[in-house]
């Protein structure tokens, strides 16, 4: 019976001291998302940023690898922003066709980058636009993040969204879809202003509104006449 006692309180004691170092890498994570935005206010260039950000977090977290990616600069391409654990300089940008399919393209390509292994990808959104992800994968005895970790990289993720919308391409593609968006809206309303011409029996009218770039402002009309 003492010997299953011993036994109950030594894995308890190791639980928690797994516990605690999840608590303490989360920890130096959260620390390491502060420091986004103070070097952002401080001038610092975006590629030192994440650099730091990715040291940070990979000492932090375990992590064999640790890396960013983030779009390209056209907004087509993803690509290796900042890495621990992988040699960028050899890898080349992947084509993006679809926005929407980021996160499964970014999951995809981290996979293949990283030899197979098992790891997290957490994108990085601002204002449901996606810029890229977050992957991170470690070959130690707890491969997956805790809970506590888990929240923590969230967070790293949300500060740096913002610091790439700011820094990044990103504010003129979102600049871009909404003026296409309003652009739109502004050519569906104008065709629906166009007046229906009227059906006569002895008589064909045709008509024409051709804009000038994407919409226009002129209209003709048909009035019925007193015979």
């Amino acid at each position: 019976m003492a010997t299953d006692s011993s036994t109950s309180t030594r894995l308890t004691k190791q639980e928690l001291a797994v516990q605690n170092r999840f608590y303490r890498s989360a920890l130096a994570v959260h620390e390491a998302a502060g420091q986004i935005a103070a070097r952002q206010s401080a001038g610092v260039a975006l590629n030192t940023i994440l650099n730091e950000l990715t040291k940070e977090c990979a000492a932090a977290l375990s992590a064999d690898i640790f890396c960013i990616l983030t779009l390209t600069p056209d907004g087509n391409n993803l690509a290796v922003a900042a890495s621990v654990g992988l040699e960028i300089d050899v890898i080349k940008p992947i084509p993006i066709h679809d926005r929407s399919a980021l996160p499964a393209l970014a999951q995809k390509e981290f996979t293949a980058l990283s030899g197979s292994r098992t790891g997290t990808c957490i994108m990085l959104t601002f204002q449901d636009l996606p810029l890229g992800a977050i992957c991170i994968a470690r070959s130690s005895r707890h491969k997956a993040l805790s809970e506590s970790e888990s929240k923590a990289v969230r967070h790293v993720a949300d500060q740096l969204a913002a610091t790439l919308f700011m820094y990044g391409p990103a504010r003129d593609i979102m600049e871009m879809e909404r003026t296409e968006r309003e652009i739109q809206m502004a050519h569906s309303l104008s065709r629906s202003l166009a007046p229906r011409i009227p059906r006569l029996a002895d008589l064909r009218i045709d008509a024409a509104s051709i804009r000038c770039l994407e919409f226009g402002g002129d209209f003709y009309d048909a009035m019925s006449l007193a015979s």
